[in-house]
């Protein structure tokens, strides 16, 4: 069977019932996505047990792929249900500027999506990253009390690098390597209390940091609860119920500025979109308008 075919088909399911097939199994691979668990840390401890590192996105593609193959014997008893062909409905405007302008119904899909993606985006970076604009000095006792109300902050601590974890991602083409190091306000606090604060660095930054013996300044933004997946298994048994992760160095200027950019690509396009859905809907209407012309039947006319 071809797969317009099979689309077809799946289409005389309703759709409610596609949604509650379909959104269970994509729910439960991005809770493991997200959390590091099931099929992708599976898929993950695999390629870290042979390469010794993993691909994040490819692990994330693969755990969806594998998630989603119940949805097709599903699809198949339901075929059987609800074999009744469709109704023929009458073609809309947008169905005919794809069958018959593609290029141009392309452009008008592509701008309309990357308005509304590079909106959503912005928006988000821009609000969050307002929030914590300002840099606050803190003392570690706020962290290990989760009394942080700003999260852009700076603070002295001591790195101890006997329990630092490190770990390896390819996304795509691009290699980063990151560590992962626990920090206390003294020695003696390691040894007694859980980690509750986790600084993430870039390997090349740590390596010249921890040359430094004592106390070191910190900065960057703090998050709740945040380490990945990996990082989290290897020192589970030494984490706090509740930890802080400081991404060392960020600043959220950086994200106003990419949220600025994106809000500015979204308008950009958003007034694109505008302008090619009206000449593209324009182009429709005269070939609507054309073929109701040529299918018109002409009357012959005698001579009297």
């Amino acid at each position: 069977m071809k797969i317009e075919e099979l689309g077809e088909k799946n289409r005389a399911i309703p759709g409610w019932i596609r949604f509650l097939v379909a959104a269970p199994l994509i729910g439960i691979a991005s809770y493991w996505v997200f959390d590091y668990r099931g099929i992708y840390r599976w898929l993950a401890e695999l390629q870290l047990s042979l390469f010794d590192e993993y691909h994040v996105f490819l692990s994330a593609i693969l755990t969806y792929l594998i998630c989603l193959v119940p949805v097709f014997p599903i699809f198949r008893l339901l075929r059987r249900r609800y074999n009744q062909p469709l109704e023929p409905k009458p073609i809309g405007r947008f169905k005919l500027l794809e069958q018959h302008f593609p290029t141009l119904y392309k452009y008008v899909l592509v701008t309309g999506i990357v308005a509304v993606m590079a909106f959503i985006s912005g928006a988000y970076l821009f609000v969050t990253a307002s929030m914590n604009a300002n840099l606050s000095e803190i003392d570690m006792s706020e962290i290990r009390n989760s009394e942080v109300s700003n999260y852009h902050v700076r603070f002295e601590a001591v790195l101890i690098d006997r329990d630092a974890e490190g770990m390896i991602e390819k996304n795509g083409g691009a290699t980063i390597s990151r560590v992962y190091v626990p920090a206390y306000q003294n020695p003696l606090e390691s040894r007694l209390v859980d980690h509750y604060c986790i600084v993430e660095f870039n390997e090349k930054v740590y390596n010249e940091l921890r040359d430094k013996s004592g106390k070191v300044e910190l900065f960057g933004v703090l998050s709740k609860n945040a380490l990945p997946g990996l990082v989290r298994t290897e020192m589970q048994d030494e984490l706090a119920d509740e930890y802080w992760v400081l991404n060392y160095g960020h600043n959220p200027k950086t994200d106003q500025t990419a949220g600025y950019i994106l809000v500015i690509i979204a308008i950009i396009c958003g007034i694109l979109f505008y302008f090619l859905r009206i000449s593209a809907l324009r182009k429709v209407d005269v070939y609507i308008e054309s073929s109701f012309d040529h299918k018109k039947p002409t009357a012959n006319t005698k001579e009297l």
